[in-house]
């Protein structure tokens, strides 16, 4: 019967020491090796587009010991790369000679990286000059109020305009800008909210989020006795009319009605219009003083009439 071979366990300590011993030293060591690191952009001008796609890693030349390297190899945050000094080839080519890049990038790598070259002679660009517009932005919303509340005021955005920037031939086909769709249901509340603009593809612009506000209340219907004007009347001419006043139905929202009285509302007949209508009545019409109320009726819609000499 054969006995089974096993490794003493102070073997194996003394192996697994050497082997630790062995990964420090060389770890303490230094190495001059290549790199990818990622890459970002930044500080472009406002009116120019970058219309190529710059390389997203960057290949680096750099020496340190090999505990920096590995970690490195692992987590860093992109190198970026300012724009601000982009150097022109052509009326669309500029570039960014690799050299000049030495103290910026060095100053974005982690303590213990000597940065020794970059492995690319220049970074090239392909740029577009933009010219800009003020456009308006429509709100792209659909709402549904709880029931017996309303919209109590204007719909409102903050911007309600932007300066968007883009190659020329692009922006002529741009008159406006909406916000993302949005659905807000069973609304009962005043709503102020952040929304994202919608910016088409090649467009730059500073903005890309507008604020929402408006008003919601709870509504309620009210009634009001208004007399009737007449305009137009022919001189030496008088009419009677029945009825003297009408009844004016609307919606308010219980925050304004108490506000509501009989001087808010005008009530008139243009006497003119019957006349050119070959109409046996006056069609009576509002104008209202206030925007503070909501489907507006007049009752009754015809008022007779009779003409005096």
């Amino acid at each position: 019967m054969s006995k089974a071979f096993t490794i003493p366990k102070s073997f194996l300590g003394f192996l697994i020491a050497s082997l630790l011993f062995w990964l420090l030293m060389n770890l303490s060591k230094e190495y001059v090796t290549d790199i990818n690191l990622d890459v970002s952009y930044q500080n472009i001008e406002q009116d120019k587009l970058i219309l190529n796609e710059p390389p997203k890693e960057i290949s680096l030349s750099v020496k340190a010991n090999g505990f920096k390297l590995i970690g490195t190899s692992f987590v860093h945050k992109p190198i970026i790369i300012d724009l601000k000094n982009l150097t022109r080839k052509t009326d669309s080519t500029y570039f960014l000679l690799s050299k000049n890049l030495i103290p910026e990038i060095q100053n974005q790598l982690k303590s213990g990286l000597t940065l020794n070259k970059v492995n690319v002679d220049s970074i090239f660009f392909n740029i577009n000059k933009l010219h800009s517009k003020k456009v308006s932005i429509e709100p792209n919303i659909n709402i549904s109020y709880k029931k017996g509340f309303d919209l109590a005021s204007s719909i409102k955005l903050v911007p309600d305009s932007i300066v968007i920037s883009a190659a020329k031939a692009l922006l002529d086909t741009i008159e406006k800008v909406k916000t993302e769709e949005i659905e807000l249901t069973n609304v009962s509340n005043n709503v102020k909210t952040k929304i994202n603009i919608v910016i088409p593809e090649k467009v730059k612009t500073k903005y890309s989020k507008a604020s929402l506000e408006f008003k919601v209340d709870k509504f309620t219907e009210g009634k009001m006795e208004v007399p009737i004007s007449i305009i137009n009347l022919p001189k030496k001419k008088s009419v009677n009319i029945f009825p003297k006043t009408v009844t004016i139905i609307y919606k308010v929202g219980l925050e304004n009605f108490n506000k509501i009285d009989s001087n808010f509302f005008e009530v008139y007949c243009d006497y003119n219009e019957s006349l050119k209508n070959n109409l046996p009545y006056l069609v009576p019409k509002l104008k209202s003083k206030i925007n503070i109320t909501s489907s507006v009726r007049i009752v009754p819609n015809k008022i007779d009439f009779l003409i005096h000499k």
